[in-house]
């Protein structure tokens, strides 16, 4: 998540704002047209907000520990998942699967499981979707 963010929009209660690519971008007046995508937040403190604030964002330090915890478990869960399914992946996939060695087939099943989800862990990570509104702690 970005720490900073530009006031784009104001609707009533709902507040729009464009996360600031860098710190630099904090005191630049060129304008540059490198901006991320327009999202909304809350605004819980009641701060006093214009369109072209700048603004820092945060999340609760409880949200923090689940997305962590989230992030570290869900990647050992599916390979947990994919080792016990193995043997049923394997007999559907490999026909011959009796000349290989298993372990090895339960290897690449888990390996499988555990690096997908790793990379939907990550890509998750790094799009604009929030699940839960980051809420504005200041105005810069």
């Amino acid at each position: 998540m970005h720490d900073f963010a530009i006031v784009k929009k104001i609707e009533g209660d709902r507040i729009f704002v464009v996360p600031l690519i860098s710190n630099a971008c904090i005191k630049c007046t060129t304008g540059c047209q490198i901006q991320g995508k327009m999202f909304e937040v809350s605004n819980k403190r009641k701060i006093s907000l214009k369109k072209g604030d700048v603004v820092r964002l945060q999340l609760s330090k409880l949200q923090y520990a689940f997305n962590g915890m989230v992030s570290f478990l869900a990647p050992i869960a599916s390979a947990i998942v994919g080792y016990i399914y193995s043997p049923a992946i394997i007999a559907r996939v490999f026909r011959n699967w009796q000349m290989i060695k298993l372990e090895y087939l339960k290897f690449f099943t888990v390996s499988i499981f555990f690096f997908s989800a790793s990379l939907i862990m990550f890509l998750i990570s790094r799009s604009s979707l929030h699940f839960v509104k980051p809420e504005i702690a200041q105005t810069i």
